[in-house]
């Protein structure tokens, strides 16, 4: 590997993050659970998701860029092999619920599958000026910029073992995609 993480700032036009907040909204929103969890737990996450399914037309144009923006990082930097992505997630973070989500890692590797979320995309969707707290935080000796990571339409990709949280939201609400290239098991 060459790095731990490769961002592009701005990258998605505002107006197009507003439509995938305005779509992902329309989605029934849960309270998301942690790993093989089937409860949750808000001390270590509470934020609300909508899974979107490749099926989904008002996301097809979105699949597309998410896959060849992982496999450009991978390109790039990574270098490891991956097969699919099996989902995209809409995130919501917000201060009344005290949004946030702990220091983990993407990988489940107490899990049984023949594969392993091998590279972690998060794309930016809402105003940094729309909230406080709420940063993403990777757990690496050169992070990226926190600033930069706030800007609407910044895009990150990072090999899914990297430790990484959202801090909690102060005030407002963040919204966030994020998706998992898969690939055979880590060795």
């Amino acid at each position: 590997m060459k790095g731990l993480w490769q961002m592009w700032d701005s990258l998605l036009h505002e107006d197009v993050c507003d439509e995938i907040v305005k779509a992902g909204k329309e989605i029934t929103l849960k309270q998301a659970v942690t790993g093989s969890s089937v409860l949750p737990d808000k001390n270590i996450r509470s934020s609300k998701i909508a899974w979107i399914d490749y099926y989904n037309e008002n996301f097809k144009d979105l699949w597309t860029f998410v896959d060849r923006t992982i496999e450009e990082a991978n390109a790039n930097a990574f270098g490891v092999d991956t097969s699919f992505i099996r989902s995209l997630q809409f995130t919501n973070y917000t201060a009344h619920d005290e949004g946030h989500y702990d220091w983990h890692e993407d990988v489940f590797w107490e899990r049984n599958d023949m594969y392993n979320r091998k590279l972690s995309l998060v794309i930016q969707l809402s105003d940094p000026n729309a909230y406080t707290g709420g940063d993403l935080e990777l757990d690496v000796h050169i992070p990226p910029s926190a600033e930069t990571l706030r800007n609407k339409g910044t895009v990150i990709v990072f090999p899914s073992f990297v430790k990484h949280r959202v801090t909690k939201v102060t005030s407002g609400e963040r919204s966030s995609l994020v998706a998992w290239k898969e690939g055979p098991l880590w060795r």
